[in-house]
């Protein structure tokens, strides 16, 4: 059960870095400042090696993981529309915040099934 969890914090460990990656690549984008690009890299980088070096994940636990953090994202757009409607809750937060959080709370438990069953 312990392994089940260090695997899957790996897994939140590579993802937020590649949302920290895109967050600074907005920043870049988004601005007349060159400032994030040195974070955004790192970001990347820091997930790429992660990403390398805990390569041991078969076929289906990394399908898994690209389903899971394609619908996190879908997810961090909508989830502050649906919190409002159904909970009247008004969420101020950012999309890579929501992301960071729907990441957490959904994909996390996502991840802890798929590497339990396949890996």
């Amino acid at each position: 059960m312990l392994s089940l969890f260090y695997k899957t914090l790996r897994w939140y460990i590579i993802v937020a870095l590649g949302i920290g990656g895109f967050y600074f690549m907005s920043l870049a984008t988004g601005g007349e400042d060159m400032k994030p690009l040195m974070p955004m890299g790192l970001c990347f980088a820091i997930a790429y090696v992660l990403a390398y070096f805990w390569h041991r994940y078969k076929r289906q636990v990394v399908f898994t993981s690209l389903g899971a953090f394609v619908l996190t994202a879908a997810l961090a757009y909508g989830l502050p529309f649906l919190l409002y409607v159904f909970a009247d809750i008004l969420l101020d937060a950012s999309f890579y915040l929501m992301w960071l959080g729907a990441a957490a709370l959904i994909g996390a438990p996502i991840m802890m099934f798929a590497i339990s069953r396949y890996d």
